[in-house]
């Protein structure tokens, strides 16, 4: 399975979103589609490089995302497991629990 590193760029060229998925065009229409019409028409994606592994591919998503000044998914992961603990100590982010 191929994963890929892609951002959404904004006409200005300006990087709006920095993500990993292994369907693009799938991806993309989550995006910018909402009930079958279009929410951001002033977007594209550009698919920035791929890797055979999920894991390299968050990786570097990550990397990216702190270069271009955007809270990384790992971040959003620490930050909604601690919260989670606090309601339920047993709560994680992960899908791999024990």
């Amino acid at each position: 399975m191929i994963y890929h590193v892609y951002a959404l760029v904004n006409k200005e060229g300006k990087y709006e979103y920095i993500g990993e998925t292994k369907n693009p065009r799938q991806r993309f229409n989550l995006h910018v589609c909402k009930n079958g019409k279009f929410k951001r028409e002033n977007v594209n994606m550009q698919i920035i490089k791929s890797f055979d592994n999920k894991s390299d591919a968050f990786k570097y998503q990550c990397e990216l995302q702190i270069k271009y000044g955007f809270q990384t998914d790992s971040e959003k992961c620490r930050i909604s497991n601690s919260f989670i603990k606090k309601r339920n100590p047993w709560g994680s982010c992960s899908k791999n629990t024990k």
